[in-house]
């Protein structure tokens, strides 16, 4: 294994972690210094959501031309950009239209960084070692997104100015980018001579598969809050509380698999994921809120374990998989918030909510079809996306 670029990419996944987590703490803080609706603060996720997308569209070539591990490092410089742009206009109220360009350069960072990284590990990881390696690194992002409030509300509490917070994270990036520059970029040649084939079907089937649970997880993970404080009429701080032990138990089952080799199957732990999420988020709906937590730890493991088996299964072929899956998750993302809306908004927000574990059961379904149809084929072929 080549660990400076294995720590290379944990590093920068951590340092996205902890920009893209800042930005939710301080929403209440950015709508009112700039004096914003609702519907024009979202620009501030939508455009970084948008822009990740896209690049993620482009992302082979990119890679082709400057390379996988060039690429990233580029994407910590724009994380450098990014969280300067946001300290340095939201001194000004009257500047909201260039406080955005920081969501452009951090979605044009998201989208190398989103399938950047992950390639890394593929390609530099045995395959008896890359679940525990994917699952390291997600927890990465895990560890992030638990750390960020706490960091930022310790940050403001001596008395420092939100907006000061991005120069901090600025700084951090600046730090990151120059420890691994030296980094030599990954000399990379795949096999010419390729048994594995993948029909279209299956590779469209794969793209689903991971832009559902993902769905399913920001779903729960963004609005749970609400759920909670308005089904189970919860008190705000309580339902907060619930949200912090989610992460904490997506971290606790990401560190945990990331240290742990398990005996089953990928596909058997797959479908394990998946049905306990079904049944955490409906008991979570009916019986009692923690089960919505609890959610945390059947979802920590899926999203790592899922990529572990596409390269450990597909070899070579994950490279050009694993961009395919990142676009689906993606242009998801962008999607899942505005049906979300629609949805919650003709239907109430417990019609709402149960979209998390109907994703679930698509995610099921499709799992099962792909453990009953062969992956391998003696003839050459290549992904169709």
């Amino acid at each position: 294994m080549k660990w400076s670029l294995i720590l290379f990419s944990y590093f920068s996944l951590f340092l996205f972690g902890l920009i893209d987590n800042s930005r939710g703490p301080l929403y209440p803080e950015i709508l009112s210094f700039f004096n914003l609706t609702n519907s024009q603060g979202s620009l501030l996720f939508s455009l970084s959501s948008g822009f990740g997308f896209v690049v993620t569209i482009f992302s082979g070539t990119i890679f082709r031309i400057f390379g996988v591990n060039n690429s990233v490092k580029v994407s910590v410089c724009l994380l450098i950009i990014s969280t300067f742009i946001y300290g340095f206009f939201a001194s000004d109220a009257s500047r909201f239209h260039l406080f955005l360009l920081g969501s452009v350069f951090l979605g044009i960072s998201v989208g190398l960084l989103s399938v950047g990284n992950n390639l890394i590990i593929s390609r530099n990881v045995e395959d008896d070692k890359k679940q525990m390696v994917f699952s390291g690194l997600h927890a990465m992002y895990g560890l992030a997104s638990f750390s960020a409030p706490l960091v930022l509300s310790f940050y403001l509490s001596s008395g420092q100015s939100w907006h000061t917070f991005f120069f901090v994270l600025s700084v951090c990036a600046s730090v990151v980018f120059l420890i691994f520059l030296p980094v030599k970029n990954d000399i990379y040649e795949p096999k010419t001579n390729s048994t594995i084939y993948v029909d279209k079907k299956s590779s469209l089937r794969l793209g689903l598969l991971i832009s559902l649970y993902v769905s399913s997880e920001i779903l729960v993970s963004t609005r749970m809050v609400i759920y909670i404080n308005e089904v189970w009429s919860v008190d705000p701080s309580k339902s907060a509380l619930f949200l912090s032990i989610f992460f904490l138990f997506l971290l606790i089952g990401r560190l945990s698999f990331a240290f742990i080799k398990i005996k089953f199957d990928e596909l058997t732990l797959l479908k394990i994921s998946s049905g306990l999420s079904v049944v955490s988020i409906i008991l979570g709906m009916w019986v009692h809120p923690f089960f919505l937590s609890l959610c945390g730890l059947s979802m920590s493991y899926f999203f790592p374990c899922v990529l572990g088996w596409v390269s450990k299964t597909y070899q070579e072929k994950a490279d050009e998989l694993i961009p395919m899956m990142m676009k689906f998750v993606n242009g998801m993302i962008v999607i899942i918030h505005g049906v979300f809306g629609v949805v919650s908004d003709a239907f109430g927000i417990k019609v709402a909510f149960s979209l998390g574990f109907i994703f679930q059961l698509i995610v099921l379904y499709l799992l099962q079809k792909q453990s009953s149809e062969p992956r391998i084929s003696a003839s050459h072929g290549s992904v169709s996306t």
